[in-house]
């Protein structure tokens, strides 16, 4: 069975996790401060417990920001894939180091399936093509972005033989997707087909994306 195309934007309940550990923090240090002032625990309790309420709070938030970071560097619209800034940050590392494939990949008359079939089911495109290209290319140590619109970045760390054939699974797949998805397979009257380009090395990065 398809996997459902469901993206959350994470980012206001996130944020709202950072306020609410702070609130509680706070709460909880006010209640310690009053057990104090009204002598019912010692001075040694006091400051261990305000020590220990302090450091599980800084963690709390810690973690919490770190949460919001990531999904900061992804696109939260549709597909949740890294954004055009954090891919080519990651892309620029890996090829400078290890060399490999960059990837871009366009779908073809996006606008027009926007324009006659309606938003609705662009982004139900844009979101089957974001996870599939994301499923694969991550099963063979790469990784994918969403560079805007209908563009998506990819790395593969291998030959540009071999990254080739990872696109052509991967538009073979986009077939069988769209065959068993009930609205695409309906709406959609032609096969939907990609622009791809590989530029492999090591070197550059500016230089390979305007190749």
């Amino acid at each position: 069975m398809e996997p459902r195309y469901t993206m959350v934007n994470r980012m206001h309940v996130l944020t709202k996790g950072i306020e609410n550990a702070s609130l509680a923090g706070t709460r909880m240090l006010k209640r310690l401060e009053d057990a104090y002032s009204a002598k019912l625990i010692s001075q040694k309790v006091f400051l261990e417990q305000r020590a220990k309420i302090e450091v599980k709070l800084a963690e709390s938030i810690a973690r919490k920001t770190k949460q919001v970071v990531r999904v900061n560097e992804r696109d939260p619209k549709l597909t949740m894939l890294y954004n055009d800034n954090k891919f080519r940050k990651l892309a620029k590392n890996h090829l400078a180091l290890d060399g490999g494939c960059l990837v871009l990949v366009d779908l073809d008359h996006f606008k027009r399936v926007n324009d006659t079939l309606g938003h609705g089911v662009g982004d139900r495109v844009l979101q089957a093509t974001g996870f599939w290209i994301n499923e694969i290319i991550r099963s063979h140590g790469g990784f994918v972005g969403r560079l805007g619109g209908d563009e998506f970045g990819a790395f593969i760390p291998y030959p540009a033989p071999v990254a080739a054939q990872i696109l052509n699974d991967f538009s073979n797949k986009m077939d069988s997707v769209v065959k068993a998805d009930a609205v695409l397979s309906t709406r959609l009257k032609k096969r939907l087909t990609f622009s791809m380009g590989i530029v492999e090395g090591k070197g550059p990065f500016s230089e390979m994306m305007e190749t």
